[in-house]
């Protein structure tokens, strides 16, 4: 029975020794994979001591190889990674799940000032061992702070511009209904003066009217021109699209206009086509066009 139990015994201290011996082989092969990453990397025990870190780990936070080993997590740096969201992390979310990806974290560093990061997270070897991969992403969350910012600011611009050019549109259609209901009353009175409703006129009152008349059906024309810029900024306007001469829109336009070119002492030639000139479009916009352009 002793020797048995001798035998048990040496063989108990066997297999530790082979557990050993496979571990180290494994810290070697996480040491060799850690220099191959360029983000700081970690391996812990499960106990959270600090086995081995790589250069990125030591060159972001500033740390030495000799003070970080065999030391703490918590402990580094003068204390600067004892943080409530990593304690969180490490000691109650990661033994649950053993995988951790993309863990955002905040944390204010004495020495190194606010960093967010991206930890991804392992456990290995029946929990023996801890993989740590940091992510330092301040710069990008600080980028991304911007530009929501940015795009905030620019949002709240252009509805408060749409406020600006809807109370634009609301004003232009009052004062176009209000300016063209008395229009429309000088129109009718004037029509009725001419046609002798109130007495025989004569040649030189005729003529007087015949001015008045023209000067308010052009001011009904600005009026409507207003309307319909209205329409047009509310994205209200439909075309009413039939077959049309252009030629024929193109002298009304022409006639329109006669009286400002002889204002201005112009003089248009029109060469009108032998032959109508179809086009399927709105007519009265495409008018509306050429009249505007006459006037540039």
């Amino acid at each position: 029975m002793v020797a048995i139990k001798k035998k048990s015994s040496q063989s108990k201290i066997a297999d530790k020794d082979n557990r050993i011996a496979s571990l180290k082989k494994q810290l070697v092969y996480y040491r060799e994979i850690t220099e191959t990453v360029r983000e700081p990397f970690i391996i812990l025990t499960n106990e959270l001591y600090v086995v081995s870190a790589n250069q990125a780990f030591y060159k972001m936070f500033k740390a030495s190889k000799k003070e970080t080993e065999g030391r703490r997590m918590y402990e580094l740096g003068e204390n600067q990674w004892d943080s409530p969201e990593l304690r969180k992390l490490l000691e109650h979310i990661l033994p649950k799940r053993r995988v951790l990806n993309a863990y955002e974290i905040t944390h204010d560093f004495p020495l190194l000032g606010r960093k967010t990061m991206l930890l991804n997270a392992r456990q290995v070897d029946s929990k023996q061992l801890i993989l740590l991969a940091i992510e330092d992403i301040t710069t990008q969350k600080i980028l991304k702070l911007d530009t929501d910012k940015t795009t905030s600011n620019l949002l709240k611009q252009r509805d408060q511009l749409q406020k600006l050019n809807n109370a634009k549109d609301e004003f232009i259609m009052l004062a176009s209904h209000q300016l063209r209901t008395p229009a429309t009353a000088v129109k009718q009175y004037v029509g009725m003066l001419t046609k002798g409703y109130a007495g025989k006129v004569s040649k030189k009152q005729e003529a007087m009217l015949d001015v008045a008349y023209k000067s308010n059906e052009r001011q009904l024309e600005i009026i409507e021109d207003l309307l319909r810029v209205a329409k047009v900024d509310a994205g209200k306007v439909y075309l009413e699209k039939t077959s049309y001469d252009i030629g024929s829109q193109i002298e009304i336009a022409m006639k329109t206009q006669d009286v400002i070119f002889k204002t201005r002492g112009q003089t248009i030639i029109y060469n009108s086509p032998k032959e109508p000139i179809f086009v399927y479009g709105d007519s009265k916009l495409i008018l509306m066009v050429k009249i505007g352009r006459a006037h540039v």
